[in-house]
């Protein structure tokens, strides 16, 4: 909730998060940097510097690739959901009346089945509570 107040867009949290991811993995490698620090090694000088401005850009690049990933999520979601608004407004349309808004015939057909057999099963439990509610006849 609190997140949402201040990251209104999804983008943003997604770029909040990837900047976490950063920062995590940053100090990941520089620990492990740290731990096999190896003095002998001819290379550790000039590889210093770069490595660290590497690792410093680290959470920059995550952000912008994990906003890249929820803006393209948020993009999806809002197609999807535009989808299923146009889909439901076009059953709407072609099953029932603009005027009124009640079935039209088309889904009244579609339906007939449906209709027959409630009104089957309906029958069938009518007689039978009917049977149970009649009267006992004593024969004379």
């Amino acid at each position: 909730m609190m997140l949402n107040a201040f990251l209104p867009k999804s983008e943003q949290r997604y770029a909040v998060a990837g900047m976490a991811f950063g920062v995590v993995f940053s100090v990941i490698c520089l620990s492990i940097d740290r731990f096999f620090d190896n003095k002998n090694s001819l290379l550790d000088d000039a590889l210093v510097a770069p490595t660290s401005a590497a690792v410093l850009l680290m959470p920059l690049v995550c952000g912008m690739l994990f906003y890249q990933w929820g803006r393209s999520r948020s993009r999806l979601v809002s197609e999807l959901q535009l989808r299923q608004r146009t889909e439901t407004q076009l059953i709407m349309a072609v099953h029932h009346d603009r005027l009124t808004g009640l079935s039209n015939r088309f889904c009244a057909g579609a339906r007939h089945p449906l209709f027959v057999a409630a009104g089957r099963h309906r029958r069938r439990s009518w007689r039978a509570v009917a049977a149970r509610s009649r009267p006992l006849q004593v024969r004379q």
